[in-house]
């Protein structure tokens, strides 16, 4: 199984091309097509569809970009329709073989969202922690005016297939019951409120939401579907169906059938020991 150590990035949900060179489980030397289901600083999460061992060493060619990295199989997650789910680390912990800047974790609680962003001068991508700031900013405009390195100024940085998002539709307004006047009054967080699309993952199923208002902690979102309160979920905001989403781990803190029949519904992220 996929062993599962502190994150020392944020892992991004992408798919893209890769061509593995190395041994099998039955000592055959190999040449494949994949992809990757997840992308960090430090590796990633790919799919193959043959037997691997762990701590194989294998050779990593990023597609898109034409680069190179060794790396060693760190454990097998699962099998899929499309082939076996391996992690993956880079053997060269100074490599960056995504081409991607990953920000250290150190204030990441404190971010109000967690997004990959794309310089349209140069297309150079980097992980963005919101601020309060980013935030009401991005919801506005969709977009960040920001520096880029490559560019040597500022630059405007946009989400990975901003404005192709599937449309939600939202239940009528409704008044807030007191019910949910109390969970206000209990959160440790402020929140903003917004009108950014994002992602449920449950069970296996991945829906797309409405969210309202987000803080630190989490937000909240209008929902066709209900969810078990505290079940665990996996919560991508802002969210683009052209990849790139950082999913985080959270918890269903409230969830409530509204007169319209559909539902008002909150998630607090799982923060690490």
């Amino acid at each position: 199984m996929f062993p599962a150590p502190q994150r020392r990035s944020d892992r991004i949900s992408i798919e893209l091309p890769i061509e593995v060179i190395g041994y099998d489980a039955d000592g055959a030397r190999f040449v494949e097509n994949g992809h990757t289901l997840l992308i960090s600083r430090h590796g990633g999460m790919i799919v193959l569809k043959r037997k691997l061992l762990p701590e194989a060493q294998l050779t990593l060619i990023n597609m898109q970009l034409k680069d190179v990295a060794e790396v060693r199989v760190v454990g097998h997650f699962k099998a899929r329709p499309d082939g076996e789910v391996y992690g993956v680390a880079l053997l060269d912990e100074e490599k960056n073989l995504w081409q991607v800047n990953f920000p250290s974790l150190d204030r990441a609680d404190n971010a109000f969202a967690r997004v990959l962003l794309q310089c349209s001068a140069c297309h150079s991508q980097e992980v963005v922690h919101f601020t309060e700031m980013d935030m009401e900013v991005f919801t506005a405009s969709q977009e960040l005016i920001r520096s880029c390195k490559l560019c040597s100024g500022t630059t405007v940085w946009k989400q990975l297939g901003v404005g192709t998002g599937p449309t939600v539709p939202v239940g009528e307004a409704e008044s807030e019951s007191k019910q949910e006047q109390m969970w206000k009054d209990k959160r440790r967080h402020p929140r903003k409120r917004v009108k950014l699309v994002a992602c449920i993952r449950h069970s296996g199923n991945e829906r797309i939401v409405q969210c309202e208002d987000v803080s630190q902690g989490g937000f909240s979102f209008i929902s066709m579907w209900s969810y078990a309160v505290e079940n665990e979920v996996e919560a991508a905001m802002p969210y683009s169906r052209a990849g790139g989403n950082i999913f985080l781990p959270a918890r269903v803190a409230h969830c409530k059938e509204r007169s319209t029949g559909w539902y008002k519904c909150g998630v607090a992220y799982q923060r690490k020991p």
